[in-house]
């Protein structure tokens, strides 16, 4: 998992190892260094290690890890309230912010969750990342929505930097800035609750960026969003 100059992997012993810029907790090795040149553990607020991951994914400034258990921990900056939390900024350790957690996924100031179907979403919304049809930013977890109606079954997440893809069956809705065409609508009209995206296509695969989607369909890969060309529509890869 790849930060903005932080790194982390996770271990065959089923734990966080994380190193670099450590400014904002980032590491989340209980210590208050600015930099860590090598792998550290993950540590719990108790002084313990993060154990039993199965899952890490990294976003701007904070990081998150799923375990067995379902429980999601995260830790680094706050400024965003990304950490489901208003009391602090960062932090150095691992905190639980969510139970039962089913899949999460991060952009680079906000985190969504998926609880039996049903998506929420954490922290900055400047750009109608949360799908709440606000631009005020969240320390608690707020439903996502979309255009029309509420989910009910979403089974897969995929966060962008300021937009989130949410799969609910085989649909696929997005909500978030779109001011590279990011969503693939052929506009770049931004969504403050989720707008269906992707209707024509089966993607296999799909992977977000700072202002771009890719995907694979039938062995093809394609991509929109930010390019010297500002794609607002999918375009194949050659």
């Amino acid at each position: 998992a790849l930060g903005v100059n932080t790194s982390c992997a996770l271990g065959l012993d089923e734990k966080v190892y994380c190193w670099g810029d450590n400014r904002r907790g980032q590491v989340g090795n209980y210590l208050n260094s600015s930099l860590e040149a090598s792998p550290q553990v993950v540590k719990l607020n108790n002084g313990e290690d993060l154990s039993q991951v199965v899952k890490i994914q990294a976003g701007a400034n904070h990081l998150c890890a799923l375990t067995k258990e379902k429980d999601l921990y995260c830790w680094g900056d706050n400024a965003q309230f990304q950490l489901n939390t208003s009391i602090v900024l960062s932090s150095n350790n691992a905190l639980l912010v969510n139970s039962g957690v089913d899949s999460f996924s991060l952009g680079a100031n906000h985190s969504c969750v998926v609880k039996g179907g049903i998506p929420s979403c954490v922290g900055s919304n400047l750009f109608y990342q949360l799908s709440n049809g606000s631009l005020s930013p969240s320390a608690t977890w707020e439903l996502a929505l979309k255009e029309v109606g509420s989910f009910s079954g979403v089974n897969a997440l995929y966060g962008g930097d300021t937009f989130t893809i949410f799969k609910e069956g085989n649909n696929y809705f997005g909500a978030g800035v779109n001011s590279q065409g990011e969503l693939g609508t052929g506009n770049t009209t931004p969504a403050p609750k989720s707008i269906s995206v992707l209707s024509d296509k089966s993607p296999s695969l799909i992977v977000t960026g700072v202002a771009s989607l890719c995907f694979t369909e039938n062995g093809f890969g394609f991509c929109q969003g930010l390019n010297d060309n500002n794609f607002a529509n999918p375009q194949g890869l050659g």
